[in-house]
């Protein structure tokens, strides 16, 4: 799994964390939110990557991961970055 670019810069994703996470001793699970750039990856590389995601962070952790995805063109003029008070942890 790697989010760098062809050209070793980070690759068109931002990562959100929100939810119980943020707010408690011990968690049931980490919530994170994936910001894609529809214009430079396709949903099925993203879906991809939540998959790797998912399965390394329950082997290393061994917690759930919850990975919502929002394409930048879903952000507009949508609330729930702002509603879920998540913090951008990487992007």
């Amino acid at each position: 799994m790697n989010v760098n670019d062809k050209n070793g810069g980070i690759a068109p994703y931002k990562f959100y964390v929100f939810g119980s996470f943020l707010r408690e001793i011990n968690p049931l699970d980490v919530d994170i939110l994936i910001v894609y750039d529809q214009t430079r990856v396709t949903i099925t590389t993203v879906l991809q990557l939540r998959r790797q995601l998912c399965t390394a962070f329950n082997l290393k952790f061994r917690i759930a991961l919850d990975v919502c995805l929002l394409s930048l063109k879903e952000t507009a003029g949508n609330r729930f970055i702002t509603d879920e008070n998540a913090e951008l942890i990487l992007g």
